[in-house]
C-alpha cells in the first residue's frame, strides 16, 4: 500500500490517498479528506499526483469502493470521471455500496 498526504502549515493532515497496484495494471484507491477541507481541491490534486506517479506502469484503470449512503464520495468520484456501479447489500443486509472505475489506459 502506498500513501500520498496533504498537510496544512501546522503539519496537520488535510487528506490522504492510499493506493495499491492490483492484477491487470489496475490500481485500487481510497481517499479521505478532512471534512473541514472538502471542496478545496485537495482530493483532486492527490488524484492528479497519483496519475503522474503511476503513468510509467501503463495503468489501465483506477477503481474504488464506497458506502451506498456516502453521497459526497459519489459526487467526488463522478466529478473526476469515475463511473459508479451500485452493489446492493455489499456490506450486509441493506448496506449498499458503489464500485467506481475510471479507465485511464488501453488494454495490452
Amino acid at each position: 500500500m502506498h500513501t500520498l498526504k496533504r498537510y496544512d502549515e501546522d503539519g496537520q493532515v488535510l487528506g490522504a490517498l492510499e493506493w495499491q497496484e492490483c492484477p491487470g495494471r489496475t490500481f485500487e484507491v481510497h481517499i479521505d479528506v478532512n471534512p473541514t477541507h472538502h471542496r478545496k481541491g485537495i482530493g483532486r490534486s492527490m488524484m492528479e499526483e497519483l496519475l503522474e506517479l503511476v503513468k510509467d506502469r501503463n495503468p489501465m484503470c483506477l477503481y474504488t469502493f464506497m458506502a451506498g449512503d456516502n453521497e459526497l464520495a459519489q459526487k467526488f468520484f463522478r466529478g473526476i470521471g469515475f463511473t459508479l456501479y451500485h452493489i446492493p447489500s455489499f456490506y450486509g443486509h441493506g448496506r449498499d455500496a458503489y464500485f467506481g472505475c475510471k479507465p485511464i489506459g488501453e488494454p495490452k
